[in-house]
């Protein structure tokens, strides 16, 4: 632990680790607080394959000058969202937002919600009274 582990009342400090292995409960899990795990790699393949190293895959970033690069590992590597020189914190109403493998079900967001968060149902209501058609029969037609 490089800093932080420490907690006030219900809140943890930023907390920077390092040395972390796949050996270790930490590299496995997603952490849903201000935890970072450091681990170095020798180039962007290794990096890749550390990111792929998980059964969760919600949003990943990527920093680098490359945007060939940067667009090769994105299709490479496997979570819901990818944001290339950003933060993963970006969520916008109208993208779909979701991740793959145990990172969610489905997307949200814009047109993915409707689908995946409604039901579509036809309610109609008749306020007094309301004739129900009667179909007359048609004249036959005339044979040309």
């Amino acid at each position: 632990m490089v800093a932080g582990g420490t907690y006030e009342g219900h809140f943890f400090q930023p907390t920077v680790l390092t040395g972390v292995t796949p050996e270790m409960r930490i590299y496995h899990e997603e952490s849903f607080g201000p935890v970072v795990s450091l681990i170095k790699v020798e180039d962007a393949e290794e990096a890749l394959k550390v990111a792929n190293d998980t059964e969760y895959g919600l949003s990943a970033a990527l920093i680098t000058n490359d945007m060939q690069k940067a667009l090769d590992l994105s299709l490479r590597l496997e979570s819901g969202m990818v944001h290339v020189n950003d933060t993963t914190i970006s969520d916008e109403p109208h993208v779909p937002f979701g991740g793959v493998k145990n990172s969610g079900f489905g997307r949200e967001g814009g047109r993915y919600s409707l689908e995946e968060l409604t039901e579509v149902k036809w309610v109609t209501l008749q306020m007094g009274k309301r004739p129900v058609p009667v179909l007359k029969p048609s004249a036959p037609r005339s044979r040309r």
